[in-house]
């Protein structure tokens, strides 16, 4: 399993939202989608934080849903690299208790290439786990 890399279970199609959005379009996008979390853009379309459910519950509560994204998000980032492997995602993925990464390059970390989340890593391992028993059953 250890040679299965971020790159081989990620969604490359990402659904974003710009950084200076009102949180009624957040929320808005949260209700039209199935995701509770989004990757933060800044106004030159580089990745600037992310942004869960979470975040606008809090803001909720305090009675600030006059804030832009920008200012509900959480601009320190916690990324993977298409070319980690699934395990050490994994693993920081449960140590900082989130459940999603965005997918950066290497070469600019505020490039989003795309998205993985704890169940696009069970899936492969599922999917993964099936060939292989298959194979071996052959």
């Amino acid at each position: 399993m250890e040679s299965l890399k971020v790159a081989d279970a990620m969604k490359r199609e990402v659904q974003t939202i710009s950084m200076n959005k009102k949180a009624e379009a957040l929320i808005a996008l949260m209700q039209s989608s199935r995701h509770v979390g989004f990757p933060v853009m800044d106004s030159e379309g580089k990745l600037w934080g992310i942004v869960t459910l979470k975040d606008i519950r809090d803001k909720v509560k305090q009675g600030e849903l006059d804030k832009t994204v920008g200012e509900i998000a959480n601009s320190n980032l916690i990324v993977a690299y298409p070319d980690e492997s699934l395990n050490t995602v994994l693993q920081r993925l449960a140590a900082k208790d989130i459940g999603r990464l965005p997918v950066v390059s290497r070469e600019d970390n505020r490039q989003i290439l795309g998205i993985i989340t704890r169940s696009d890593i069970v899936k492969l391992y599922d999917k993964t786990i099936v060939e292989r028993m298959k194979y071996r059953s052959d």
